[in-house]
């Protein structure tokens, strides 16, 4: 059986159970899936290993029609997408995965993404061939109206071609595919299901509406340490650029993002532990002119499985819901950091951090968290709207960049959430 990795890269003790495990690219698709960027962890005095995430957004909007069931029954048959095969030279062999998506589900239906991995399979002669094994299909999250005890496979093995000990093995740890040996390709599909032809009043046209899957975003992580890559360092990259008047200001002084501060706190302190996620989300969609109570989007993100509100894709879907389409991604590089945030995009950001890690915080340490990060001052450090805090004056803090390097980049990879019209 896969033993799961210790609880060092995507476990969010504020907001999940403590026994649970748990960049910006963006392409332009013609068609169908095109292009990924690749982007390299080079910064100094890192002590983590060296990665390289890719991002590649599917964008072509697919309906999916279901057809409604018919009494007893609790749904109709399902409707099955499958995106294509992502392999070399897109993207290196990968030891982890996150699947993220917006997609529009009318009242009464339902829709689960799953993924599957493989391993090229060798020829007589040794030599790689063309096709791979491939392992079942591995459930990483739903939306809409499901069965409440769907069966789902949440572990793999793929054997050897002796049928002695496996190639590799390993599981969803909650939101994110983890594998204890490299792999070289992976697929995801959309499995799309209705429920009885109950159309609620406000909706008529509900049980005959499609499911469109408007994005799906795979990333995937790559470590120079199991696999050697070659990929040439990447040069640092200073906050500010001096091609115009405004980047020389932003050099000078910094550059911040408007973006409303709000509290995770709330009446019930055991509540308030968990909500730093769909928090982060609520202030980052009232930058985008979209203010929603933090209670509306934890409704929306919790995730009743595993009884978390900061299950990445949930967060994600949820904020597509109410108006702000957005992706999970990584970083590993400052430059594209800086870069986003010219952009006009705050990043909603997860973090780990031991006692003393993270200067100025309004905690001692985390075993998970999410914040939101809105700007950058001239020396570089980050402009950072904390929701641990309980009030605005103490919320809104400057975290020092080697922190963020050690607490975000090293810990849990650069796990990031984009949210942008």
């Amino acid at each position: 059986m896969f033993q799961p990795r210790p609880p060092k890269q995507t476990k969010h003790l504020w907001d999940r159970p403590p026994a649970g495990q748990r960049r910006i690219a963006r392409a332009a698709f013609v068609r169908t899936l095109v292009a990924a960027i690749l982007l390299v962890s080079v910064a100094p005095g890192s002590t983590a290993a060296p990665y390289v995430h890719t991002t590649r957004l599917s964008e072509t909007p697919v309906e999916l029609h279901p057809e409604p069931a018919a009494a007893p029954l609790t749904q109709g048959p399902a409707v099955e997408h499958i995106g294509d095969t992502i392999a070399a030279p897109e993207i290196n062999p990968f030891i982890e995965a996150l699947l993220s998506w917006n997609v529009d589900v009318p009242p009464g239906a339902g829709v689960r993404f799953e993924a599957r991995v493989g391993l090229r399979d060798r020829n007589a002669d040794g030599s790689e061939a063309l096709t791979y094994s491939w392992s079942d299909w591995l459930y990483l999250g739903d939306w809409g109206d499901l069965p409440p005890k769907l069966p789902i496979r949440t572990e793999f093995e793929l054997p050897s071609l002796a049928g002695t000990n496996p190639r590799a093995r390993g599981g969803i740890e909650i939101d994110a595919l983890v594998s204890d040996q490299p792999l070289d390709a992976i697929q995801w599909r959309a499995v799309a299901v209705r429920g009885l032809p109950i159309a609620p009043a406000h909706d008529p046209g509900a049980t005959t509406r499609p499911i469109v899957i408007r994005r799906v975003a795979l990333c995937t992580t790559a470590s120079l340490d199991k696999t050697p890559l070659h990929i040439p360092t990447a040069a640092r990259t200073p906050p500010g650029r001096v091609s115009s008047a405004e980047s020389l200001s932003r050099a000078i002084n910094g550059y911040a993002i408007d973006v409303p501060f709000r509290s995770q706190r709330t009446p019930d302190p055991l509540l308030s532990g968990r909500l730093c996620s769909p928090t982060s989300v609520s202030m980052v969609l009232a930058s985008h002119g979209v203010s929603r109570p933090v209670f509306d989007v934890s409704s929306r993100a919790y995730d009743i499985r595993h009884d978390i509100f900061g299950n990445w894709p949930r967060n994600i879907q949820a904020a597509y819901a109410l108006g702000v389409p957005g992706y999970l991604t990584r970083f590993a590089q400052w430059s594209d950091v800086y870069n986003t945030l010219d952009a006009g995009t705050p990043l909603i950001v997860s973090i780990q951090a031991k006692k003393g890690e993270l200067r100025g915080a309004p905690y001692s340490e985390t075993g998970g968290h999410l914040i939101v990060v809105r700007g950058y001052d001239a020396a570089g450090d980050l402009l950072v709207n904390d929701p641990a805090s309980g009030d605005e004056a103490k919320g809104r803090l400057v975290y020092k960049r080697e922190d963020l390097q050690r607490v975000w980049f090293e810990r849990t990879l650069g796990t990031t959430y984009v949210l942008t019209k």
